[in-house]
């Protein structure tokens, strides 16, 4: 393997080579932080290999900003036009969470579809704010006083309609997908509810697939 050009010029590629006609299957390991917050936090660190290599991941806050503001592959938003502080705010919070992606984007895909798949393992929301017109990133955690919600009642609410789902409409088991940071393959783990399974008389499964973890 050899780099072609100046080695500080990222885009000049490499040259791979063998002295026999068939090459083995190639795999690579590549790593880019995400840019434009505190670089301080744009890695986390996750467990360490099998052979005591560190390993890290990127802060889900950083890869949705860079994704909005990007010029070459992103949305190419104005930062004056993104709600910064709520972006600082909720990627320190995924970094003290050590909650952090492998995640890589391909052009054959939309940077808003790639964005969605971010917020899923995140459990966050991204949308402009209607009093700033600012895009904001918010979290879907418990931190909100209880006393302060709004409540919602006869008095200022109509229930139209009501529908209670049926046990056959229940799913008894899920299985969540994931990849093996090592390994870079797919596991993945299943929980049932055994109570379920007897009510429905066999197992209703449903899955998520949180190939970023």
């Amino acid at each position: 393997v050899g780099l072609m050009g100046n080695p500080a010029n990222n885009k000049a590629g490499f040259y791979f080579g063998a002295n026999n006609p068939y090459l083995r299957a190639l795999a690579a390991r590549v790593r880019r932080p995400s840019i434009g917050l505190n670089p301080a936090i744009a890695l986390i660190r996750i467990p360490d290999d099998s052979n005591g290599n560190q390993q890290y991941a990127s802060n889900p806050g950083h890869m949705i900003y860079e994704c909005l503001t990007n010029t070459d592959w992103g949305m190419g938003e104005l930062p004056s036009a993104i709600n910064k502080a709520a972006f600082e705010t909720a990627a320190q919070t995924l970094y003290d969470e050590g909650m952090c992606l492998n995640m890589i984007w391909t052009r054959q895909s939309e940077v808003g579809k790639f964005v969605g798949e971010i917020l899923t393992h995140i459990r966050g929301a991204a949308f402009v704010d209607p009093s700033t017109g600012k895009h904001t990133l918010k979290l879907l955690r418990g931190d909100y006083d209880v006393d302060t919600l709004p409540v919602i009642d006869p008095s200022n609410a109509k229930l139209s309609t009501f529908k209670r789902k049926t046990w056959g409409d229940i799913s008894n088991e899920v299985v969540v997908t994931y990849t093996n940071a090592e390994t870079g393959k797919d596991a993945s783990v299943t929980s049932q509810d055994l109570a379920g399974i007897a009510a429905e008389g066999g197992v209703v499964s449903s899955g998520q697939n949180y190939y970023g973890v």
